[in-house]
């Protein structure tokens, strides 16, 4: 496609780094912005035109996300030194806009649930049947005790929603991560 361009990726990142104590105690963060135009997805068109879809420059996403490292050194002592590194790990992407008129590009998965990407939404996300909610947002209940006479089998069950939507996100709120070097005399045990 001639009219096809390159992905273009703007960032930009700020980051703090702190020594204490002689420098066995440091604190590092991070924070980071960037905004990706241009991306190339498979856009769906009419299967009248003998294809299912079409590669076009289709989506803007932003991702934004900050890190914090903990590394301290409690103790070092002749032989003997303990290290520990604490990481907090969190981002936010969203996918804020894709090509005009479509709301949402099948990315991958079964019939149901599959992964797209969808304007508005994090990116990626689990898209597929859920159930009906109503305008407080919680889940409608079966009420209907008998249907033509006969015992509801569905009685007090949840209601599906007619429609697919999202139903989940596929990243993380946050990450965690913990670990301790321990040596001795040339040997060394980490414990993630």
């Amino acid at each position: 496609d001639p009219d096809l361009k390159p992905q273009n990726n703007k960032t930009w990142e700020v980051g703090l780094n702190l020594a204490f104590i002689k420098g066995r105690v440091e604190i590092d963060g991070t924070y980071f912005s960037e905004i990706a135009t241009d991306q190339i997805f498979a856009v769906p068109v009419a299967t009248s035109s003998g294809y299912s879809s079409i590669l076009k420059n289709a989506g803007e996403l932003k991702n934004t996300g900050y890190e914090l490292t903990l590394s301290a050194n409690p103790v070092n002592i002749s032989d003997f030194s303990w290290n520990v590194i604490a990481n907090f790990t969190a981002y936010e992407n969203e996918v804020v806009s894709l090509a005009p008129g479509v709301d949402n590009i099948f990315l991958g998965g079964f019939v149901e649930p599959n992964v797209r990407a969808f304007a508005g939404q994090s990116y990626p996300i689990i898209f597929g049947s859920r159930f009906l909610r109503d305008d407080s947002g919680n889940i409608v209940m079966d009420n209907r005790q008998f249907i033509n006479g006969s015992p509801n089998p569905s009685y007090g069950m949840p209601v599906q929603d007619p429609t697919n939507g999202p139903i989940g996100q596929v990243n993380p709120d946050f990450e965690i991560g913990l670990t301790n070097t321990f040596s001795y005399r040339g040997l060394t045990l980490n414990i993630h």
